[in-house]
């Protein structure tokens, strides 16, 4: 009983139970010539793909929650910034208006 190259990995995935075409599952027969040790070469290296996808998912979002942090507090400095400055024109117009009303009421 040989297997063809789309089969083994239909049989390293499930390396004790083999599932048929009507859902019910048996084991696998003992005349297959699968090494235990080194038989799923492939899910070891998913497995090691998938280790870094999920180091990847994990560094991505730290780095983007960081990066985030930072943009939206330089938006806040920036924003905090120039709102005293608008306080600041505000405050000396007021001053001058007030000193041309007491220019105007002393005349």
């Amino acid at each position: 009983m040989g297997l063809s190259s789309s089969n083994k990995i239909d049989w390293c995935m499930f390396r004790k139970f083999k599932f048929h075409p009507n859902n019910t599952v048996s084991t696998l027969p003992k005349d297959l010539n699968l090494r235990r040790e080194g038989s799923c070469e492939i899910w070891k290296m998913m497995g090691s793909s998938r280790t870094w996808a999920y180091m990847r998912i994990i560094a991505g979002t730290i780095v983007g929650g960081v990066l985030g942090f930072y943009v939206m507090h330089r938006v806040e400095v920036g924003y905090k910034e120039k709102m005293k400055e608008r306080l600041r024109q505000y405050e000396i117009e007021l001053k001058k208006k007030e000193q041309m009303k007491e220019l105007e009421d002393s005349s």
